[in-house]
């Protein structure tokens, strides 16, 4: 959500991320969702003063990468100082307590019934966000694949929900897990419940399997998420006369060393960009958005966006009429002299 300069979210207390309060003066539905804003959020365009390798990147864990990316920018050969990104995140001890049909071992679980769940029990900090990591997670539905009459199909996909009791399934997250036997894999495999930021210790998780069968994983975890810095670090450079409008994007900056600039905008075929109004080198930063390596100095930075091929096409359609006109004149031409 910083990424992506995200400022507004709709959605009810106990689902606002960290950050967003209610705004003044705005109406609140009647089953309580109403609009939050964040009061720190990046802005459209910000800076980052090292970089993180994608060898190095790819290395971390899921629940990593998130406390990474704030700190380093995920940038294909830069020039930037190397980031040893540190991290605020801790894992949390837990027990295993009113299992209803789910047996919990060190590399897997084993769900005996649809619709079985568990409890998990811990202690957990206050002012933090909570996530729930499974690595390598992979649903086996222990089913036989039989060709008799009355036997069930075999079952391929299941849910996983993993929600905060205490705040009256408010605050819940599902996944999907599919076997290899899937027609639609997804080829993933790590997964992480983010569920929310909690102003007050969350003591209890309960965790919810759609189906039968056996769980298996490499590693899994609780984690806590305290609050951090590296926003405000991201936002240290200015942004003047900004302009965004349709295909264009324009704006100046001053940096006292070189940075890598990202702008909240996707990435794709079709940018160019000036700078100083002379081409410059556009790159795919954190894996989604625009970016460039600037030197020090103050710059002014240019961007279109044209839809590829657009020309190319507009040049065929052309030589098509083109060419229809000479077929239909040349049938009337035909014509006239019969």
């Amino acid at each position: 959500m910083k990424l992506f300069s995200m400022k507004y979210f709709v959605g009810r207390d106990g689902q606002v991320p960290y950050g967003f309060a209610p705004m003044e003066l705005e109406q609140v539905t009647e089953d309580g969702v109403r609009l939050y804003a964040d009061a720190n959020p990046l802005p459209f365009a910000y800076t980052y003063d090292q970089a993180i390798s994608k060898e190095d990147f790819d290395a971390l864990s899921i629940f990593e990468r998130q406390e990474a990316i704030l700190q380093g920018v995920l940038l294909s050969d830069s020039k930037l100082p190397y980031c040893a990104p540190s991290f605020t995140s801790r894992e949390i001890p837990f027990t295993v307590c009113e299992e209803d049909g789910v047996s919990l071992g060190k590399k897997g679980i084993r769900v005996k019934k649809k619709g079985a769940s568990c409890i998990l029990e811990f202690q957990s900090l206050p002012e933090s966000e909570l996530y729930i990591v499974f690595e390598n997670f992979q649903y086996h539905s222990g089913r036989k694949n039989r060709n008799r009459i009355f036997d069930q199909p075999i079952v391929t996909e299941t849910e996983v929900k993993a929600e905060v009791p205490a705040d009256g399934s408010a605050n819940r997250e599902t996944l999907s897990l599919r076997t290899e036997k899937n027609k639609f894999p997804t080829n993933r495999s790590d997964y992480l419940f983010h569920l929310a930021y909690h102003g007050e210790p969350v003591t209890r998780v309960k965790l919810t399997f759609g189906q039968r069968g056996r769980y298996t994983f490499d590693r899994f975890q609780v984690k806590m998420d305290t609050l951090n810095q590296w926003t405000n670090e991201r936002r240290e450079d200015e942004i003047k006369n900004l302009f965004a409008d349709g295909n264009r994007v324009s704006l100046e900056i001053t940096l006292k060393e070189p940075k890598a600039l990202v702008l909240s905008v996707p990435y794709r075929d079709g940018w160019t960009m000036t700078v100083d109004g002379k081409p410059g080198e556009l790159k795919k930063a954190n894996g989604l958005f625009l970016g460039t390596e600037l030197e020090a100095g103050t710059h002014k930075v240019e961007l279109h966006y044209t839809t590829p091929y657009i020309r190319m096409g507009a040049c065929l359609t052309l030589l098509g009429l083109a060419g229809t006109i000479g077929i239909l004149l040349g049938k009337k031409k035909v014509t006239k002299n019969q």
